[in-house]
């Protein structure tokens, strides 16, 4: 009975740190997307900025103007993968939520953020709108400059 008991306790402790520790992941990936569309912006920029400005004899290649639309590609596979993770691990947390909490009284925060009534898609829909704005900037400015 004793020995049900500390092992009984010792469950809970590791579902506890997993727990944390899976909430701790879906923050560094959030951060992740983040910091990925920060450096694909300022990435193509730099591509653009340098080019625009340079005194090289002869002139870089055309195709060199294309080079951001790989930042934003690149971007894009990268934030469905960090999603597709995000979602994973989320769904896995509302799992041990319902295991742990009463569902009537108090559920869980990734139980709670995923009901119907409390579902906000401003973060997911900004997102996607970002990468889709970046990769139609990506193609439009090296048609229009002049190489």
């Amino acid at each position: 009975m004793k020995d049900e008991a500390v092992s009984q306790d010792h469950a809970i402790q590791f579902h506890l740190r997993e727990y944390e520790a899976l909430h701790e992941e879906i923050e560094a990936s959030t951060q992740e997307l983040r910091t990925l569309e920060r450096y694909a912006v300022i990435g193509s920029g730099a591509v653009w900025t340098w080019l625009a400005t340079t005194k090289l004899e002869p002139r870089p290649p055309g195709i060199v103007w294309w080079i951001p639309v790989l930042f934003s590609l690149h971007g894009i596979f990268r934030t469905g993968a960090l999603l597709s993770s995000i979602k994973r691990t989320s769904t896995y947390l509302q799992k041990m939520e319902k295991v742990v909490y009463n569902q009537e009284i108090l559920s869980g925060w990734e139980t709670y953020i995923h009901k119907p009534e409390n579902r906000k898609q401003y973060i997911l829909t900004s997102t996607w709108i970002f990468w889709v704005g970046l990769l139609i900037a990506t193609i439009i400015i090296p048609l229009v400059a002049r190489y």
